[in-house]
């Protein structure tokens, strides 16, 4: 491989073991093929390494260095299932998107405290007690299952872009939304009142799924709010009097 390469894909099929210096020291971006579920060692990834892909099929255990300290950005694709334990994901990553069938319990390190950006994917359903994401996260997405309750800093007050996933339908009280928090997206199944205080004053952008046929009453949304999405016609004409006269109104 050239020694100036700074981008690698591996094909669909490519599923061998890699070995230190097989991969280029110049390459900044990494993504594995569709097939490739090899067990991958300290040193094997260059430590020029800024973003890494995993393909398809990668669900091979991780462990403490596999990943070198250069990444600031890692992709894990459906079939990825494994425990993320303290020191997996290295200090230095920005962005964690995690596949699709990932679904393991997370712990308070799991996740460093360098990472400003989430996905959880399609069937991540685990509980999230407060301290277990960190206070460093400004955009958090829950995609598909996840359906647990919240309490206050289950969800870190650094957020400001918080999206549930289809599956979310969990009652809400103040103090379950951080207060930072810009743009709020509730998925399709997501039909729980809303009352005052529930949406922090920050908020300027909500989303309402097609499921939401709860009447919104005065004061549930907040005059920071600048638009606000319904996805159901029939929902917004029974909210129209609680909406401040600064919003937006749209409908999908």
């Amino acid at each position: 491989l050239l020694s100036s390469l700074e981008t690698l894909s591996f094909g669909f099929q490519f599923d061998q073991p890699l070995s230190q210096c097989s991969i280029p020291h110049s390459v900044k971006h990494l993504t594995l093929s569709s097939d490739f579920d090899q067990i991958i060692n300290k040193g094997d990834l260059p430590s020029s390494l800024e973003r890494l892909v995993f393909g398809y099929s990668f669900n091979t255990p991780l462990n403490e260095g596999s990943i070198p300290s250069s990444v600031t950005s890692i992709t894990f694709s459906n079939c990825f299932n494994q425990p993320l334990t303290k020191g997996l994901i290295p200090q230095s990553v920005k962005i964690l998107k995690l596949g699709e069938f990932f679904n393991q319990p997370l712990f308070e390190g799991s996740i460093p405290p360098s990472v400003e950006i989430i996905n959880f994917g399609k069937y991540f359903n685990q509980p999230l007690s407060p301290g277990i994401l960190p206070s460093s996260v400004v955009e958090l997405t829950f995609l598909g299952q996840f359906n647990q309750p919240l309490e206050a800093r289950s969800i870190p007050h650094s957020v400001e872009i918080l999206a549930f996933s289809d599956n979310f339908n969990q009652p809400l009280k103040p103090g379950d939304i951080p207060p930072y928090v810009k743009t709020l997206i509730f998925g399709y199944h997501f039909n729980q009142p809303l009352k005052p205080g529930d949406i922090p004053h920050s908020t300027e952008t909500i989303t309402l799924g097609y499921g939401f046929t709860q009447p919104l009453i005065q004061g549930s949304i907040p005059p920071s709010v600048t638009t606000i999405i319904f996805s159901n016609k029939k929902t917004q004409k029974l909210s129209l009097k609680a909406i401040p006269s600064t919003a937006k109104v749209m409908t999908f």
